[in-house]
């Protein structure tokens, strides 16, 4: 994913491509498709494009992670 920089910071974009979803999340692009569709991995749509907010990129992971940690607690 690119930064982009201003005078002093680094900005990282707030919308990401399907693509990039995919790369930030460690998905290849199919799967990240097929989440988009079933409604798993929260996108919006802007004119023909879609773009997945970086904070529901980050809400999935955590969604992930709290599956597997209350999995293994049942054990």
């Amino acid at each position: 994913m690119r930064a982009y920089r201003s005078a002093t910071k680094r900005v990282s974009p707030l919308l990401l491509t399907p693509e990039q979803a995919a790369e930030t999340i460690g998905l290849g692009r199919t799967r990240t498709y097929e989440l988009i569709g079933s409604g798993e991995l929260v996108s919006v749509k802007i004119g023909k494009s879609r773009r997945v907010p970086l904070a529901e990129a980050e809400a999935y992971v955590s969604r992930l992670v709290a599956t597997a940690v209350g999995a293994r607690a049942v054990r």
